[in-house]
């Protein structure tokens, strides 16, 4: 067993445990990771990710191929107390055409998880909807994903419209594609209101042959990321109560 030597603080008269050391230092971490990515937005971003990007691409089409079609299911579960589904989901609405786009990334898209690296609108879509791409991490490897809402028209596949439960009154049915126009993977998140807060399931398809450190891997990654957006959506609330 390593032994560590034990540490008391006291930052200008306050005493501070090692937790909260812990806690500055993942403050001071997001602070420098944020300044990265906004001095690096969009163009030089995508420039200094290119060859994971393209790297990404080619083991994301070989995990389609091998799939043949078929899909393993990632799961996160959350339920919460607080915040309402309903206040999520108008909240994030309102988030989603925050403009200038470099605004609405600092304030609401790199908060939520330290590897979303992008936040953009595809060449045709609308900026009243919202940016529709972004590059994160999936499964260890770069990814850069184009998002299409399949309840405006899209065609969401039978076997995954049979798994929707109705008691979750609201739900998002996404497909997210890579570089090449291939399908990688869907989305269907589901979000109910109960009392005093709300449920929430989030579900990603992925490719069969995905290995299960992507799966399990993309499972943490949305608990991050909810937990994140749960609790800005939940301080905005307190700031709107305070200003009345």
């Amino acid at each position: 067993m390593e032994l560590r030597p034990t540490i008391k603080f006291k930052l200008n008269g306050v005493s501070k445990s090692g937790a909260d050391v812990d806690t500055l230092e993942l403050q001071a971490c997001h602070r420098a990771l944020n300044n990265l990515r906004s001095l690096l937005f969009q163009e030089p971003m995508l420039d200094l990710l290119k060859n994971q990007i393209e790297e990404g691409n080619r083991y994301f089409e070989s995990l389609i191929q091998d799939s043949r079609g078929g899909f393993r299911e990632c799961r996160t579960y959350m339920k919460v107390t607080g915040v309402s589904a309903t206040d999520l989901r108008t909240i994030c609405g309102r988030w989603q055409v925050y403009q200038p786009l470099d605004e609405m990334a600092r304030s609401f898209v790199f908060p939520t998880h330290p590897e979303n690296y992008m936040v953009m609108h595809s060449p045709e879509a609308s900026a009243s909807i919202g940016p529709d791409c972004g590059v994160e991490v999936i499964g260890e490897h770069m990814a850069k994903v184009q998002f299409s809402n399949l309840m405006d028209g899209g065609e969401i596949p039978k076997w995954m419209a049979k798994q929707r439960e109705e008691e979750y009154e609201m739900v998002e049915i996404l497909l997210a594609k890579i570089d090449s126009g291939s399908k990688f993977f869907y989305i269907m998140n589901e979000f109910m209101d109960t009392e005093g807060g709300c449920k929430i399931k989030l579900r990603t398809f992925f490719p069969s042959a995905s290995p299960w450190i992507l799966v399990n891997g993309y499972a943490e990654h949305l608990a991050i990321e909810f937990r994140n957006l749960l609790h800005m959506v939940y301080e905005t609330i307190e700031e709107l109560e305070d200003s009345y």
